[in-house]
């Protein structure tokens, strides 16, 4: 998945001459199964990006990322790891699942914020844990 203004270039541009001609090196970009590619993304030439990882709003991925990782920053780098063969939606699920896409997101809402009680917020903020 792209979120708006994704950039893919396989190419080393222009040259100021001809515009229309990709001048030095190209080569092709790979994207794994499953990838997110967040707002803004730069992916350069001749890189690769493993199975289920994220790329943050706003990076620029000039080497390989491996899969099941999440990954930001200009050069991208790897921030976290995902669990392997942790629940994901992947976008041919959002249109093959049998209950409706706002059944789907109503009940995750609901199991994510299963005991987000108000009395958790405030002692979040008077004794706050790990967790918050």
């Amino acid at each position: 998945m792209l979120a708006m203004h994704c950039h893919l270039s396989d190419a080393d541009w222009h040259d100021t001459s001809h515009r229309i001609f990709a001048p030095g090196n190209t080569a092709p970009i790979k994207l794994g199964c499953n990838v997110w590619l967040g707002d803004s993304v730069k992916v350069l030439k001749g890189v690769s990006i493993g199975d289920n990882t994220i790329v943050g709003a706003g990076a620029v991925v000039t080497k390989d990322l491996p899969a099941n990782v999440v990954a930001g920053g200009n050069p991208a780098v790897v921030l976290q790891s995902l669990p392997e063969g942790g629940q994901t939606t992947t976008r041919e699920a959002l249109f093959t699942m049998e209950e409706s896409y706002a059944d789907f997101a109503d009940r995750f809402a609901s199991e994510r914020l299963r005991g987000n009680t108000l009395v958790d917020w405030l002692r979040s903020w008077v004794a706050p844990n790990k967790k918050d």
